[in-house]
């Protein structure tokens, strides 16, 4: 429930935002990946985070939105990944360390 309302924040925060140039195409992408998420459509999402990681590999909302992904699917070790590769990136984005840290805890890693 935690990481739903973390969510819920980040689709304000990615609706709300004024990007150009390749941030409305970024925008865009995370916007269907964001829809296909809400919508239960993982295999969809994910496909639609791949690319968009792949064609910008240093934007850490694909990596908070990809380890999201992961952690709903209970693919732990992966959601860890893409969590700590948004932190690299962007070392002050809040919902990551907040994500982070649920992940640690689900992990049973209580000293994290």
């Amino acid at each position: 429930m935690i990481l739903a309302t973390a969510l819920q924040t980040f689709m304000i925060y990615l609706y709300t935002a004024v990007g150009s140039g390749n941030a409305l195409d970024i925008g865009e992408l995370l916007k269907t990946g964001l829809a296909a998420q809400r919508d239960g459509r993982f295999d969809a999402a994910e496909s639609t985070y791949a690319i968009t990681r792949q064609r910008w590999p240093n934007n850490a909302d694909v990596w908070y939105l990809s380890a999201i992904l992961a952690h709903t699917r209970l693919d732990l070790r992966i959601a860890k990944s893409f969590v700590e590769r948004a932190l690299s990136i962007d070392p002050a984005f809040a919902l990551a360390h907040n994500t982070a840290g649920i992940i640690a805890k689900d992990m049973g890693d209580f000293d994290a």
